[in-house]
């Protein structure tokens, strides 16, 4: 309908406005990083390598207990285990994740996309279905509405060979609950890589994530929410960003 139509071309207006803002932000950034690289060459020097990063990570995991009475995910992951999450977050009484399930999960998806990278950088290219039996099913700007995210698996089926998705970025911020829903598909992933891909969207970043629900970001502001005094999850959900690829070209072109 017209109504439709005009409130799609509103909200579509006001993306693009916010996209073009935040591109300013960066370059804005970019100049002061340049300026501060002049001034302090060695700054950043002394940070950990990946793999120190990730003996770190495991090391802090290990003294975590499993810290609710919710779903305990647990490696290694398979196919039952993210099927039971999912039938768990369908449920109404839904408690946040135990914290070490989270950082569990993250430390796993970031070897796995680390490598991922390593052989193919951060252009993937998907293979497209080849029988009409098959589907790969693209997604995007989920944003935090875990409940989009079930809907969509209850009418288009779960993640499983031969009903592939491709999550195309925008994650995280806006709605609440981005953290359950990159659980959500990080158990898939692991437990079948070929069934589930996930790009990196702009609001897979910090600079969107510290901002407040109101002004498109919110995610940081989520997990300080469900998981207090913790801004190491914080850290660690960066560090699986940037080991997301860019973009996806499915099929030969």
């Amino acid at each position: 309908s017209d109504t439709e139509i005009a409130a799609f071309d509103a909200w579509d207006a006001m993306e693009q406005a916010e996209e073009l803002n935040f591109i300013d932000q960066q370059l804005r950034q970019h100049d002061m990083e340049r300026l501060l690289m002049q001034r302090f060459p060695t700054r950043g020097s002394s940070m950990p390598s990946p793999r120190d990063a990730y003996s770190y990570w495991a090391s802090l995991v290990s003294a975590l207990p499993y810290d609710n009475n919710g779903f305990v995910l647990s490696p290694p992951y398979t196919l039952r285990k993210a099927r039971a999450l999912y039938t768990y977050l369908k449920r109404p009484d839904a408690q946040p994740l135990p914290r070490r399930c989270v950082y569990e999960v993250l430390i796993a998806a970031c070897k796995l996309f680390e490598q991922q990278a390593a052989a193919s950088g951060s252009l993937v290219r998907l293979a497209a279905p080849e029988t009409r039996a098959e589907r790969l099913l693209v997604c995007g700007d989920t944003h935090g509405q875990l409940q989009d995210v079930l809907v969509i698996f209850e009418e288009h089926g779960l993640p499983a060979p031969g009903n592939a998705y491709l999550f195309n970025g925008d994650i995280a911020d806006r709605g609440r609950n981005a953290t359950e829903i990159f659980v959500l598909l990080l158990a898939f992933k692991l437990a079948c890589p070929s069934i589930l891909h996930m790009n990196r969207g702009n609001h897979e970043q910090r600079d969107l994530n510290e901002r407040p629900f109101a002004n498109g970001g919110g995610f940081a502001w989520e997990l300080r929410s469900k998981y207090p005094h913790d801004e190491r999850l914080i850290d660690m959900f960066q560090h699986f960003f940037m080991q997301l690829p860019l973009a996806s070209v499915v099929g030969e072109w």
